[in-house]
């Protein structure tokens, strides 16, 4: 048995050679392959935060090292989260779990119910059917379907929960919380 080898050559295709060629990738092509290759871990972080998550590495300390209150007697240390051009401020308990989230100036921001900061009493009570929950000392809340909650804070010499909260008021700030009382909603 003897073999022959061929010269190399031969085993590529070549200008003159009948095998089809393959087209070349533009640089422009492989520049967005690059592109789409980096922006696959922040597509996979762009989910907002839910509670009980640990806090994820790109959060940020909130301005001065805020601490958040979360309660009458709750206070937080507070960090700042983007996602999907949305701000976050978010507290975390001792074991940085995410213990408290909130939508931070953000007019993008909407509950699935549609609810948004700004939205009137009456809009909330309707989707839910339900009254608001006083926080003495902190807010008026009502938990939406959603696990989302709709506070609202009256602006009384008497505190942000002075009795009795008026008809008008509208939907202060969006927030979810660890401890706020999740009613069934019918």
């Amino acid at each position: 048995m003897s073999f022959t080898l061929r010269p190399w050559r031969r085993f590529y295709p070549t200008q003159n050679s009948k095998l089809p060629q393959l087209p070349s990738i533009s640089l422009k092509m492989k520049l967005l392959a690059f592109v789409f290759t980096l922006a696959l871990p922040l597509v996979a972080s762009a989910k907002p935060p839910e509670i009980g998550d640990v806090l994820s590495k790109d959060a940020k300390p909130a301005k001065d090292n805020m601490h958040i209150m979360v309660d009458s007697a709750q206070i937080w240390p507070a960090y700042e989260l983007i996602r999907d051009k949305i701000s976050y401020t978010v507290g975390v308990d001792g074991h940085q779990t995410i213990a408290y989230i909130s939508p931070h100036d953000s007019p993008l921001f909407k509950t699935p119910e549609g609810v948004t900061v700004g939205s009137p009493l009456s809009s909330v009570t309707a989707i839910t059917k339900s009254p608001p929950i006083k926080r003495s000392g902190w807010a008026y809340y009502i938990s939406l379907p959603s696990g989302w909650n709709a506070a609202f804070v009256t602006a009384s010499s008497q505190g942000p929960t002075a009795d009795p909260l008026p008809t008008s008021a509208k939907v202060s700030f969006l927030f979810k919380s660890s401890w706020a009382q999740q009613p069934k909603h019918k």
